[in-house]
């Protein structure tokens, strides 16, 4: 088996694979568990500039998978119950076309979830008495409070966040203040040329 521990891909090329569908996940691996909490702190050590592990890949082709060889997509939504923990769901097995799907993830299967739904997927929260394992429910985003006079982080608790990021089912109007995180991947932040005006446009609000 041709295994690759990469520590050169950026996290955008990443989920890029994972949204043409270059990337899966092998039928063996767990369902998906992670917590909103478990989220925004993975962000939060993101922005910290943290080292958030490697990822380990399995490059597959018609020599190493069979026809009887079952892999899985990544979640692109997911329900998390009013304390706020992922519903667990099944995943859909299926065979790929190693032609256009060339590698399974080995690890980091969690994190590289988390982080496609935040800037790909969709988030829910199921309310207390809802109907459980349905998808669906209260749409949440995932936001950064930039105004350092709203954080609402105790920065003395252990292990607690350093940016104040969050879910929040407040999806209408936003604070100026707010900046959604998604939003990084539009052009005039991914442009060279535009992305020092628009951090400059998204920071004007603040005191």
């Amino acid at each position: 088996m041709s295994v690759l521990i990469d520590n050169s891909i950026t996290i955008y090329e990443a989920l890029e694979h994972i949204k043409d569908g270059k990337y899966v996940m092998p039928a063996f691996q767990r369902q998906y568990v992670w917590s909103m909490e478990q989220i925004e702190k993975l962000w939060d050590s993101i922005l910290l500039d943290y080292p958030i592990a490697t990822f380990l890949f399995w490059h597959v082709d018609d020599d190493n998978v069979s026809w009887d060889t079952y892999f899985c997509n990544f979640l692109s939504e997911v329900t998390f119950d009013s304390r706020k923990q992922a519903d667990s769901v099944n995943y859909e097995l299926s065979n790929i076309d190693v032609k256009m799907t060339d590698t399974a993830v080995l690890d980091g299967q969690q994190r590289l979830t988390s982080l496609f739904l935040s800037l790909f997927g969709r988030a829910y929260i199921r309310q207390k008495h809802a109907r459980k394992k349905i998808v669906g429910g209260t749409v949440v985003k995932l936001l950064i409070e930039l105004n350092k006079h709203k954080l609402t982080v105790d920065e003395e608790e252990y292990n607690s966040k350093k940016y104040d990021i969050k879910f929040t089912e407040k999806v209408g109007k936003l604070s100026p203040t707010q900046f959604e995180i998604r939003e990084i991947l539009s052009d005039k932040f991914r442009d060279d040329t535009t992305r020092e005006q628009a951090i400059e446009s998204a920071i004007s609000n603040v005191p």
